[in-house]
């Protein structure tokens, strides 16, 4: 018998990735579009061949209810807002991206997969107006921090995240920006956010940034799962 994540099934995508190229990925019930703009061929390989997001993806299995409304604020290439939608619904399904190479990515995703969550292209900040956001070779990387000197600046619409939280009300945020998260809930109210699933960078922020963090979040009656989070990705809830 061969086990769907064993070894035999993984050098089995290998060599089909090798003699293929094949442009669609399947990871976890939802299809890929590996050949995405924007998509770069590390990134696609390891898209084909590795459990991608497989630390948000545990999380959302564990936690998400018929009856949440999830944000998701960094949508990358469209892969957690789809994997919600096919659970929940696309109406309940809200997405934000700030990178505009990856707008069209995202949309092929849910095209793939039969879902329509409301996709913003853009950032949340501090008031509306524009931002400038800095992309990097490999998307996964790229932030509203500049990161390393090759990255692109480019010019974002920046929506009012308070404005943005009123209209959308969440129950569940998820947040992986790379770093931007210090600046972002310093600001974002968090009313009526129930669940939080979000990447911390201490790499990016520093050990201070990310306490900060982790303390507001404390003082607001969230509590750490600590079973349910893994690596970098926590899951914080009110009880």
């Amino acid at each position: 018998m061969i086990r769907k994540d064993g070894r035999t099934m993984r050098r089995l995508r290998k060599l089909r990735f090798a003699l293929n190229k094949p442009q669609t990925a399947e990871n976890s019930g939802v299809f890929l579009p590996v050949g995405g703009q924007g998509i770069s061929p590390a990134l696609r390989r390891a898209i084909y061949l590795d459990p991608y997001e497989a630390h948000e993806r545990g999380v959302i299995e564990k936690k998400l209810a018929a009856d949440d409304v999830v944000l998701e604020l960094g949508a990358g290439i469209g892969f957690i807002s789809t994997f919600c939608a096919k659970r929940i619904g696309s109406e309940r399904v809200f997405a934000v991206e700030a990178n505009p190479v990856m707008a069209e990515t995202i949309r092929e995703t849910y095209r793939l997969n039969g879902v329509a969550p409301q996709l913003t292209c853009g950032l949340l900040g501090q008031g509306d107006g524009e931002e400038t956001f800095y992309v990097e070779g490999n998307f996964i990387s790229s932030s509203t921090l500049q990161r390393s000197a090759s990255a692109q600046p480019v010019k974002t619409p920046r929506y009012d995240a308070r404005a943005f939280i009123e209209q959308v009300r969440p129950t569940f945020l998820i947040c992986d920006i790379e770093g931007g998260e210090q600046d972002l809930l310093a600001y974002m109210p968090l009313t009526g956010v129930k669940k939080l699933c979000i990447e911390l960078h201490p790499h990016v922020i520093g050990n201070a940034g990310t306490s900060e963090i982790v303390q507001r979040l404390l003082n607001e009656g969230f509590v750490c799962d600590f079973l349910s989070s893994s690596g970098k990705v926590f899951f914080f809830e009110r009880s």
